[in-house]
Formats: structure tokens, sequence, C-alpha cells
């Protein structure tokens, strides 16, 4: 135990024989050896559990439901809406990626991940803090789409487009994500298949390629460059973010207020959580991303 734990235990030792606390943690003029456990228990312990708490966006929202009514109406992929909902169900609290129309989302979830270089790359190195992809909220810009279905109806594509990109504003209106990292550069002058899209609001989540000030680097391109530097931001937010939580779990373990749960990563296996993200960081700056 400790230096500080012993100061608390002495402390709380002190309240409780001057003053005494009954069953329900209000203080009274008598005394139980069995009360700084009552003070543990009633006041600490619950206290620290609501601050640990990680807030998952669950597939039974009724954001979903809304969404089905939209994949009914274009006939969209089953497991492209699958797909679309499992990548949104993370942890609301920790930074989310945005991201244009993940492709191979027709596919079972596990194949689309491996084949599409962003997610796999994401998940890699995810994996390297405990971090699981599911963990992390992505945002599809024009949830459902593909490539194939807009050029197959022509007719319908214009409406589809901008029904799901209300869509992932109501997302984030719903949920207030705290941080959004933008990894996809949409620009519709030089795209035929979404030229007919304008929204004053895709200006905003879109990544900006003029006003970014990133050096060239030899074999880079300004679109890599800008995505890593949004991937070491994102790293950095997760950093920051398991960092309050491992403090939280140190002080609870060291109160002895509750065991280990579950898939909850022990104190051992965070031991090395600043190397690990250390050489992600490095590896990063080493590594050529591809689109």
């Amino acid at each position: 135990m400790n230096t500080e734990t012993d100061k608390l235990r002495k402390e709380l030792e002190k309240l409780v024989l001057e003053k005494g606390l009954n069953s329900t943690g209000v203080l009274t003029g008598h005394f139980s050896p069995k009360t700084l456990d009552v003070l543990l228990k009633k006041k600490i312990q619950p206290a620290l559990e609501v601050q640990k708490e990680i807030e998952r966006i669950l597939p039974t929202d009724p954001y979903f439901a809304r969404a089905e009514k939209l994949r009914e109406k274009y006939k969209l992929s089953p497991k492209g809406f699958g797909n679309f909902r499992k990548l949104l169900c993370g942890v609301r609290t920790f930074p989310c990626i945005l991201l244009q129309n993940p492709i191979n989302d027709h596919l079972e979830y596990k194949s689309m991940v491996t084949k599409t270089r962003t997610l796999g790359w994401l998940e890699t190195e995810l994996q390297m803090v405990q971090i699981k992809l599911e963990d992390i909220i992505i945002i599809d810009l024009f949830p459902m789409l593909t490539d194939a279905w807009i050029k197959t109806h022509p007719d319908e594509r214009k409406q589809a487009i901008d029904d799901m990109f209300t869509l992932t504003l109501d997302f984030i209106s719903t949920f207030k994500p705290p941080v959004i990292f933008s990894f996809q550069c949409l620009n519709p002058q030089n795209s035929d298949l979404w030229a007919s899209f304008k929204h004053e609001q895709a200006e905003k989540l879109r990544s900006s390629m003029r006003g970014a000030e990133v050096q060239r680097v030899s074999e880079f391109s300004k679109r890599q460059s800008i995505k890593k530097r949004a991937m070491k931001k994102l790293i950095e937010h997760l950093r920051q973010k398991k960092n309050e939580i491992d403090q939280i779990h140190k002080e609870g373990l060291a109160l002895g207020m509750f065991q280990e749960l579950g898939d909850f990563p022990t104190l051992d296996e965070w031991s090395d959580f600043n190397n690990a993200l250390d050489a992600m960081l490095n590896k990063l700056s080493l590594t050529k991303l591809q689109s």
C-alpha cells in the first residue's frame, strides 16, 4: 500500500472514530469496527464506479430504426446496414473517425475490415494499446451507399445521397461526439458519381486540403500526410482517455474496492501503455498510408 493510501485510511479512521458512521453513510455519534468498510463501499466505491463506466452506443438505439427506414426506402443491402451500425456502436467518450464510405461494406464485418486498408490499419495499430476497432466510433459520410448502387440508380441517387448525409448529421446531433477526425476528402468537382451532392455542412466535415499546412514528404501525397497527422492526433486523444481510466482503475484497486472485471485490462497489461503508443507514433512516421 502506498503512502498516499495510508494517509487516506488514517484520515478516514480518524473521522470515523471521532464521529462514527451508520450503515447508510450518515455520520453519527457511534463507532463500529466496520464503519471504514461502510464508508469505502457506500461513498467512495460508487463514485469511482460512475467515473470508470464506459458508455457505448447500443444497436437498439432509436437512431438505427430511422436508418433502417432509409435502407428499406432505397432497398439497400442488409449487410451494409449491419456494418454501418457496428461501426457506430463504439465508446461515446472516445474520439471518433469520419470516413467516406468504407469500401467492401457489402461483405461480412470481418472481411470488410480486412479488405479495407484504412480499417485494417486502424485495427492493427489500436490492438497495440489493447483498444479494439469496435471501441472507436467510425462514421460513414454517406451510410450504406456504394459506388455500384450510385451507378445503377441515376434517378434516385441525388435524393439518396442527400438523405444519407442528413442521417450522418442526425447522428452527430444526437450523440454529440467529443472529437471528430475527418479522414475523407470529398471533392464533388472531381467526382462524377458524387458531383450532384452539395451541402454547406460537407465543407465543415471534409478534410481540408487547401487549409492544411503540411510539408511535402518524398513519395508521400498531401492526402497521406494529412491522414497521418489526423491519426497521430487520434492516438494522442486515446492516450489521454486511457490514462484517465487507468488512474481511476489504479486508485480503486489500491483501496481494494473492486476486482478485475472481465475484459478490463489488468495493471500489468497497461504498464507499458505509453511505450506502446510511442511505438505506434514512430511506426506511423515510417509508414506510407494508402487509401
